[in-house]
């Protein structure tokens, strides 16, 4: 005999829930010492939301956790799940039970290593580690297939795994803010980058499969140590904002007047850097098609 959806569901919070979903809240809010309410999940605030009687989404925003309770990846179909501006320093490895995540935001808090069982969230859509304490990736950072976003603002980065080129569907890469002094060469398979947000690093070069990046609109690789751009640079035709202001660049490759489609060129604050005649009427076409351009 079937069991009725009444028998395995309950009212929590003023909406109906799977009895056991209704026991991990419990729990949680036992933990917390809060209630959380069943009314949206956001980055700043701190709620639930559901979807066929099951916890789909959960934010515990500036709770002052300072370490995510295991009972959480209980929460099995769970696809979104906030956790900014806590004191987190670690996440649990069962994590990776939570195999229908597609959003996991983990901003401001002071996670110094993240467990390799991360690698098997299959369905990650977006993940923002940034403002943490990270020093270096798991290299089962690559087997997240699914990613579109990734978030490393602000963290203590001095590298980025060999295998990001794994990462074939990603679309935006902020890795800004960090102590990045290189970049993989495979950084070039990410074909459906859009956005690359590479300042305030302490990069001195650029690998030339930076020009492999068909669907690239936004680079941004303003202070740094840069001395030289590759030649590469020139094959991101539809590239649409562009900045490379505030390094030590002397001159330009050539193959930059190709880039005709411009909407933003910030290149002020390199004290040596010269233009050839190319150049200088390439700046002034750009300029003339209404380019914000800075020298």
């Amino acid at each position: 005999m079937v069991k009725s959806k009444q028998n395995k569901t309950k009212s929590y919070h003023g909406t109906i829930l799977d009895s056991n979903d209704v026991e991990i809240l419990k729990k949680i809010e036992n933990l917390l010492g809060t209630i959380i309410p069943a009314e949206k999940c956001s980055f700043y605030n701190t709620g639930f939301i559901t979807k066929n009687y099951r916890v789909t989404g959960l934010s515990l925003h500036a709770q002052n956790l300072q370490e995510l309770p295991e009972i959480v990846c209980d929460l099995t179909s769970l696809e979104k799940l906030f956790l900014r501006d806590n004191n987190l320093t670690s996440l649990p490895n069962q994590i990776e039970n939570l195999q229908r995540l597609k959003n996991f935001d983990v901003f401001n808090n002071k996670i110094r290593s993240l467990p390799p069982s991360i690698g098997n969230l299959k369905n990650l859509v977006r993940l923002d580690l940034s403002r943490n304490l990270l020093i270096e990736l798991p290299e089962e950072i690559g087997r997240l297939k699914s990613l579109r976003r990734l978030g490393l603002l602000n963290l203590d980065l001095t590298s980025l795994p060999s295998n990001i080129g794994s990462l074939t569907s990603l679309e935006d890469l902020t890795a800004s803010d960090n102590q990045l002094i290189k970049l993989p060469e495979k950084i070039g398979n990410l074909k459906n980058l859009k956005t690359l947000y590479l300042h305030k690093n302490h990069l001195s070069s650029i690998p030339s499969s930076i020009g492999d990046l068909p669907k690239l609109l936004g680079l941004s690789l303003h202070d740094n140590y840069l001395e030289s751009i590759p030649e590469s640079l020139g094959r991101l035709e539809q590239l649409k904002k562009l900045r490379l202001e505030n390094n030590r660049l002397n001159f330009l490759p050539q193959s930059l007047v190709n880039l005709q489609k411009l909407q933003s060129f910030w290149i002020s604050n390199n004290p040596n850097l010269k233009f050839t005649k190319e150049l200088e009427d390439w700046v002034n076409f750009l300029k003339g098609n209404n380019c914000r351009v800075r020298i």
